[in-house]
Formats: structure tokens, C-alpha cells, sequence
């Protein structure tokens, strides 16, 4: 397996288990507040679609790993699997767009009121980079899962041309 196969590999294990501990935070908070106070604290539209976000995530990088372990380097990819495959790559990297600019008006909402990046102890830096750190994997695991998804169906048509030649010479 190439190098760059490999970083992307640990990228999306990386991505996995800040996601999965992100979602973990979540969900145990909420849960938290309700047994402690008897309420539910927070915009519960705003929850369920993070943890949405979260789910979906998680799943299409489940999916990369999927595809980079089973399918790797020339195996067979069915119709159906590469129409699943565009949606949801289409979907997650919106979702990484979107995310991106949130991150940078976050930014500089952040900065406006502090004045300057020094003071990491101040509330909100540590979730903000964490989320930047997710969002940047966002971007890369984007970029690089269409390029999987071309090359193993690039080497699976050159593999069938070949057993075609191979089969005509006989």
C-alpha cells in the first residue's frame, strides 16, 4: 500500500475516535443534566443535528475504511455501491464546507473578544480546536476517498481489460 494510503488510513482512524469521543461527550452530558436537574438543558433541534452530523461522519468514515481494506486496490465495486458512495461523499463534503466557515466565523468571534490567541485557557479554545482538527480531516478525508473510489475503479477496469487480452491471445 502507497504512503499516502497509509497517512489516509490513520487520518480516518484519527477522525473516528475524536468523533466518536465528541459524540460520547455529548450524549453523556445530556444525560448528566437530566439526572441531575430533572430537565433537559439546551436547543434539542440543535443537539439531534449535531450528533446527526456526528452519526453521519463516523458512518461514511466507516465506509473509507471499508472501501480502502476490502476493495483496495483493484477489487470489484458495484453500481449500486459506487451511486451509495457519491451521495454520501457529495453529502460529507458539503457538510465539511459548511462546517469549515462556521469554524472560521468561530474564529474570529473568538478572537474579537479576546483580543489575541494567547490565552488558550479561555472557554470555548479547546472545543474550537478540537473542531478544527475534525473539520481540516473533514477536508482531507473528502478530497482523498473520491480519489480512492477513481483509483480502484480505474485498476478494476484495467484488471478486466487485461483478462480480456489474456483470454483473446489464448
Amino acid at each position: 500500500m502507497p504512503k499516502k494510503w497509509k497517512v489516509f488510513r490513520i487520518v480516518v482512524f484519527i477522525q473516528i475516535i475524536l468523533l466518536v469521543y465528541i459524540l460520547g461527550k455529548i450524549v453523556l452530558s445530556k444525560i448528566e443534566t437530566i439526572l441531575m436537574s430533572n430537565q433537559f438543558t439546551g436547543n434539542p433541534f440543535i443537539i439531534f443535528l449535531t450528533c446527526s452530523i456526528l452519526l453521519f461522519s463516523i458512518t461514511f468514515c466507516s465506509l473509507n475504511l471499508y472501501f480502502l481494506y476490502k476493495k483496495f486496490p483493484n477489487a470489484e465495486i458495484f453500481k449500486t455501491e459506487l451511486i451509495y458512495f457519491n451521495i454520501l461523499s457529495k453529502l460529507y463534503t458539503f457538510i465539511a464546507v459548511i462546517l469549515s466557515l462556521v469554524i472560521i466565523f468561530i474564529g474570529f468571534e473568538l478572537l474579537s473578544k479576546s483580543g489575541n490567541a494567547t490565552d488558550i485557557n479561555r472557554t470555548g479554545y479547546k472545543e474550537y480546536v478540537v473542531t478544527l482538527v475534525i473539520v481540516v480531516t473533514m477536508i482531507y478525508t473528502s478530497v482523498y476517498s473520491s480519489k480512492l473510489k477513481y483509483l480502484i475503479l480505474q485498476n478494476f477496469t484495467i484488471g478486466k481489460i487485461n483478462e480480456i487480452a489474456e483470454i483473446k491471445k489464448k
